[in-house]
């Protein structure tokens, strides 16, 4: 509902209006930036905007600047300034629900993507959006919150490997091939969590299973709206070169990413179908159990008709009874009784019905 109520702020506004339609409103400002070549690195961490907008990129580096937090719409306006990035892309960056695409402008292209994380704990899958402006001069990657995938990136950037002597094209590509790859880790732990819950299904079917796997089907479904435009953009990108900014050397990284979005997809199909039998084993096993406890309340209700048959006949109000006033008569109908339903067991046992 509060999603809902932050997109009804954006009707009948004009075309480029930028409002946040995020959750993350409390989240803490922190700006990262990174300059670089094969010879030296410089690293810097702002928690506002006035330090950045005095910074003049050097276009004989490598420069990545990553903003974590997209809720101060008045600091997207000023980076957009800064950089000449239309409203209507900084407009993109603040709805976080976009569909992943490519958009290319004169001087920079802006490449939409979701980023997946696995809680562990709540064994649920995040999804963040990932924004990411790229220009010959810079790399401008804009996040929800802190905390992404991109650890092993900065730590290649900080020690001096072999990326420093590569481009801002190959770092856009180190960028979405990480996001990408960790898609591969996210779905081994759903892989796991399926592997599980298809194996405990086997046995035994409770509530709790279906509410499972009724939020894995809601996650897939939402997976696969991520994934199939995943795959489209990875193709746009190996033939974006209306602007030059992915050099011809690049075509075999962004051939590979593509190679991997593909991969990404399949397995999504793949899970979501598992998901989808998950259901079926769910019924079926719900079904089994249910004959079996009707087969035993059967086997029970059968034993029980000759027992009340002959306890009917003895409990009758007739004065006549044949061996109604015998000494020992009760005894022998308990052991009569006891006979045949030692007998009944038996046969049931026999026929292979127990």
């Amino acid at each position: 509902m509060k999603k809902e109520r932050k997109r009804a702020k954006k009707l009948g506004l004009p075309p480029g209006t930028i409002i946040y339609t995020g959750s993350k409103t409390e989240e803490k400002i922190s700006i990262d930036y990174y300059t670089y070549n094969n010879l030296n690195v410089e690293k810097y961490k702002f928690e506002d905007l006035e330090t950045l907008m005095k910074i003049d990129v050097d276009k004989d580096k490598t420069n990545w600047i990553n903003i974590d937090g997209v809720h101060e719409v008045g600091l997207i306006e000023k980076i957009g300034a800064k950089f000449n990035i239309d409203n209507f892309i900084l407009e993109d960056i603040v709805s976080v629900n976009q569909r992943p695409k490519v958009e290319e402008r004169e001087d920079y292209i802006y490449i939409v993507i979701r980023m997946l994380r696995y809680n562990k704990h709540e064994k649920k899958i995040i999804s963040e959006q990932v924004s990411l402006i790229l220009s010959e001069d810079y790399l401008i990657t804009f996040q929800e919150e802190e905390g992404d995938v991109f650890d092993p990136i900065r730590k290649r950037i900080e020690t001096g490997g072999k990326i420093c002597k590569k481009n801002n094209d190959y770092l856009a590509y180190t960028i979405l091939d990480a996001i990408v790859d960790n898609y591969f880790l996210v779905l081994d732990y759903v892989e796991l969590e399926i592997d599980e819950l298809e194996d405990r299904l086997i046995h035994t079917a409770v509530r709790t299973d279906l509410q499972k796997i009724i939020d894995l089907k809601q996650e897939f479904n939402i997976l696969k709206r991520g994934m199939l435009p995943t795959r489209e953009i990875m193709k746009r990108l190996q033939h974006a070169r209306g602007i030059d900014i992915f050099k011809e050397d690049m075509t075999i990284y962004l051939n590979d990413l593509h190679d991997h979005a593909i991969m990404v997809h399949d397995s999504v199909e793949n899970m979501s179908n598992r998901v989808t039998s998950l259901l079926e084993i769910y019924h079926s096993t719900v079904n089994s159990t249910m004959n079996d406890i009707m087969k035993v309340l059967t086997i029970v209700s059968t034993i029980f008709v000759p027992l009340t048959f002959l306890a009917g006949i003895y409990g009758m109000n007739f004065e006549n009874i044949p061996g109604l006033s015998w000494k020992d008569g009760y005894y022998v109908l308990l052991v009569v009784m006891g006979a045949l339903t030692v007998f009944m067991l038996y046969l049931f046992r026999r026929k292979k019905w127990l």
